[in-house]
């Protein structure tokens, strides 16, 4: 949707689709992190192929890796403020979703659960 769209609709409506928005978001990190989970034990115990050893990055190496794609997400927001939506904010909202649903599934809570 564009934002003269956007601002075409009612408070009530712009209110309606941000709760769709957040609930749908919701709803695919979940089935995201329950599918990954799946995975990686399948991939361990051989039961979707080839048994195969599975090493997650320690969190000093996934920090050099975020470090070198900033520039591309740089270049994200850039052409989505050229596109005439707010990059950043998109971007700040992404990475609070991120931490967020990161800290539940250490936590053992998926998102849309009844713990979360």
């Amino acid at each position: 949707m564009n934002i003269d769209r956007w601002h075409d609709l009612s408070r009530e409506h712009q209110s309606v689709l941000r709760q769709a928005g957040s609930r749908a978001i919701d709803y695919f990190a979940r089935l995201q992190i329950e599918e990954m989970d799946l995975v990686i034990d399948g991939l361990r115990t051989g039961e979707i192929g080839n048994k195969v050893d599975v090493y997650l990055l320690p969190e000093s190496e996934r920090a050099i890796l975020n470090t070198a794609g900033e520039k591309y997400a740089q270049e994200w927001i850039e052409q989505a403020d050229k596109d005439g939506v707010d990059g950043r904010a998109i971007w700040n909202e992404y990475k609070s979703l991120l931490a967020k649903y990161q800290q539940k599934k250490t936590a053992k809570v998926i998102p849309g659960s009844a713990d979360s």
